[in-house]
């Protein structure tokens, strides 16, 4: 059955390569620096997330690109979270 599928290996992503893509996706995603309501936290957001935090979540992504991206918007949803109240 293996003749049926292509096989694409994936390498990990260098943590230099993973805070780029972090650093991208909180300048061109809109909804990571959004609260519910439409509050932007953009300052907040970029403050809390200087790059050391960046780096560290870089670390823990452990070369992957989406699992970076997930805890990234879990980080942004927690400062939204903290601001709304």
């Amino acid at each position: 059955m293996l003749s049926r599928y292509r096989i694409i290996p994936l390498k990990s992503l260098s943590v230099d390569d993973l805070c780029n893509v972090l650093r991208s996706a909180l300048q061109r995603d809109s909804l990571l620096i959004q609260t519910e309501v439409g509050v932007e936290l953009a300052d907040d957001v970029q403050a809390l997330l200087s790059d050391h935090v960046i780096r560290r979540i870089a670390d823990q992504a452990d070369g992957d690109a989406r699992m970076a991206l997930n805890i990234l918007e879990t980080c942004c949803q927690f400062v939204a979270s903290q601001t709304d109240k």
